[in-house]
């Protein structure tokens, strides 16, 4: 079985207004190399594997979540998906809880994950 590594970095930007803070996620990995690749979909929801709707990102290699509430965790996972519709397993899950900070401030984490299997038939 082939398998398919996206590297998602996770840049986290939080601003804090005068009396609301929200965050902007944004999730960057490396392209998939099948020849047939039309896209990527980006999952995430507040509980482990328990996603909302997928976003359909289209071939490009970076997604930014917007407007994630304070002191909530948020569980994301990316599949890739061929010119067929044939969509790849979850890549591994990355979590994050946004903190509560009274400041502004920037944080970067880099986290590999691994899209199993061949997205063909």
């Amino acid at each position: 079985m082939k398998k398919t590594f996206i590297t998602i970095m996770l840049m986290l930007l939080i601003f804090v207004a005068t009396s609301v803070m929200a965050a902007d996620v944004t999730l960057q990995w490396d392209p998939n190399s099948e020849p047939d690749l039309a896209g990527y979909k980006i999952y995430y929801g507040t509980a482990s594997r328990t996603y909302g709707e997928p976003i359909d990102v289209g071939n490009v290699t970076t997604y930014t979540a917007k407007d994630l509430e304070p002191g909530t965790k948020y569980y994301f996972a990316a599949t890739a998906y061929n010119e067929d519709g044939y969509e790849s397993d979850y890549s591994n899950e990355v979590m994050w809880g946004i903190p509560t900070a009274p400041s502004n401030f920037r944080i970067t984490v880099t986290v590999t994950v691994e899209v199993g299997g061949n997205i063909g038939k």
